[in-house]
């Protein structure tokens, strides 16, 4: 094959840091390009010489930079005897020539208007103290990293500084530093995956720093590890949806027992390494009862590991958190939980439809249509339905739509009120059937969802008509 058919592969930019403090950093041209690249260079701690004929834009923030100006044109290789050269002129001639010469130099070299042609790239760095954030898109879109940054301001906040502060201080410590480099690993490792950067939320910076130390203690003066078992509510399904404080959990999950309805997309994010035991329910099929995932949570977490129990939803909203923290409490096991973002509204809002409204319904009740051994409501439950909260959330119902909706009629609800069943809530394929009491069982019966269900009974779910999309209606 000869070089002209050859193909050229294109390997994808190093991200790397480079320190710059007290280096030579040349720019050619000077106008709000080369400033935006100077900033950047002077907040590095470079040293930076521009060479362009006169400096154009902002001259308050021109003026504010300690820098060296040469008041001329380029002139030629001896110029870019530098670290680092920036081509940064409105020619692309001059840009090309540039590079060029820079590379005879040994510079390393940045075209503002080529990207392709460039050694390096300025990333959109986020900086909170010791901890950068940086995007950056090859040069294809540099908008889109400026975005990413923007909203990595609201993920990593001040927070973040103060807890790395709070590690330096850690490992300046002497007994830390005779650890074995493993040892420091560990309990690096530990510290970054536990919840005390999210607690920093709420706790004060000392006794975080306390927290950090007690880690330190435990191996230099190491007890018995104990196990621990903690209860996450993993939302209605959209992965988007998981707490801050649920997902710090699962980073540092050992064993993660699963439900069914729980996203396998959030495994994947927050806990690639943990080991995965599928406990949940698959087509009416349980692959545990509930008194065999009691016992295994309760055998887990003697043996010391750290258990995540990962529910659907909330884990005490119809999860069985309550019976599964019972028989932790019962055994002596410690545990805790999680609160999730809970289906009984998360669910309905996604498809639009409050649950409360001050016009059209004060009061909301969260119902299962299948209780303990599978067992339904029985009628005096139906009555307590039919005639309690003025706004109905039936969980578990889609099989038992028609049974669900004639029960309620038949104790008093007027078969007008509007209800509405949705399948597979705040995902990309959610489905939202509308309709009566009286109709919706008929307009769902000759169609096929596959997915979980939630019915909602009362005079809200017409305002879905006005909070909801004309094009996503049913």
């Amino acid at each position: 094959m000869g070089p002209e058919n050859s193909i050229q592969v294109v390997h994808p930019s190093l991200p790397v840091q480079i320190r710059l403090q007290n280096r030579l950093c040349v720019i050619l041209g000077g106008g709000r390009v080369a400033l935006r690249k100077a900033l950047k260079l002077k907040d590095a701690g470079a040293v930076v010489r521009v060479i362009a004929p006169s400096l154009e834009g902002d001259a308050a923030a021109w003026a504010s930079l300690e820098i060296e100006h040469e008041a001329r044109p380029y002139g030629g290789p001896e110029d870019l005897k530098a670290f680092l050269v920036v081509a940064a002129t409105n020619d692309a001639e001059a840009n090309a020539q540039i590079a060029l010469d820079a590379r005879t130099q040994g510079a390393m070299v940045l075209r503002a208007d080529a990207p392709g042609d460039s050694d390096i790239s300025f990333p959109s760095t986020l900086r909170r103290g010791a901890l950068s954030v940086s995007f950056a898109t090859d040069g294809r879109c540099p908008a889109l990293a400026a975005r990413l940054r923007r909203e990595a301001e609201v993920r990593y906040d001040a927070h973040y500084e103060v807890f790395l502060d709070l590690i330096a201080e850690l490992r300046a410590e002497p007994r830390f530093k005779a650890l074995p480099g493993r040892e420091r690993e560990r309990i690096l490792t530990e510290i970054a995956e536990s919840d005390l950067l999210a607690s920093l939320g709420w706790e004060q910076p000392e006794a975080v720093r306390e927290a950090i130390f007690h880690k330190l203690e435990e191996l230099v003066h190491p007890t018995p590890r104990k196990g621990s078992v903690t209860l996450i509510g993993a939302g209605p399904g959209d992965p988007g949806l998981l707490t801050l404080k649920a997902a710090e959990a699962l980073r540092g999950a050992e064993i993660v027992l699963h439900d069914a309805l729980a996203n396998p997309a959030l495994l994947d994010l927050h806990a690639p390494q943990a080991e995965r035991i599928d406990v949940g329910k698959h087509k009416g099929n349980a692959v545990m009862t509930q008194t065999q995932i009691n016992q295994l949570l309760v055998q887990l977490g003697r043996e010391g590991k750290r258990i995540v129990r990962l529910k659907g939803g909330d884990p005490y909203l119809f999860g069985r958190g309550g019976e599964e923290a019972r028989a932790l409490s019962e055994a002596g096991v410690g545990f805790q939980t999680v609160p999730g973002v809970s289906s009984l509204s998360a669910v309905p809002a996604a498809a639009g439809i409050p649950v409360t409204d001050r016009d059209f319904g004060n009061s909301v009740g969260a119902f299962s249509l299948h209780k303990h051994h599978g067992e339904g409501p029985c009628e005096d439950e139906w009555h307590r339905m039919a005639h309690g909260p003025e706004t109905l959330v039936l969980f578990m119902g889609k099989s038992m739509l028609q049974h669900a909706c004639d029960r309620l009629v038949a104790h008093g609800r007027p078969a007008t009120t509007p209800a509405a069943l949705i399948i597979n809530g705040t995902l990309r394929s959610q489905r939202v059937i509308q309709g009566t009491l009286e109709t919706l069982a008929g307009q769902v019966a000759n169609e096929k969802y596959s997915g979980p269900g939630l019915i909602v009974v009362g005079e809200v779910v017409g305002l879905r008509q006005i909070l909801t999309p004309s094009e996503v209606l049913a």
